[in-house]
């Protein structure tokens, strides 16, 4: 859904995902890059990010808020 609302708005472009309450397998790195994402975000905390962890890329969780509690 969310994938969907930023596409028609022209965002989204790079294609990122946020791993739902930040956890990820192995098999969710395979199935993104084929759907063709480029980054994708946990909810672990920190601040180093390189390429050979695009698809595990720390950030601070924000909640559950909808696209329009962020402006978008």
């Amino acid at each position: 859904i969310a994938n969907t609302q930023l596409s028609e708005k022209g965002l989204n472009s790079n294609k990122i995902f946020a791993y739902p309450f930040g956890k990820a397998s192995k098999n969710d790195k395979i199935v993104l890059e084929k759907l063709g994402y480029t980054l994708a975000v946990t909810t672990t905390r920190g601040s180093i990010q390189c390429k050979g962890q695009k698809f595990d890329l720390p950030r601070i969780r924000m909640g559950n808020k909808t696209l329009s509690g962020f402006g978008l």
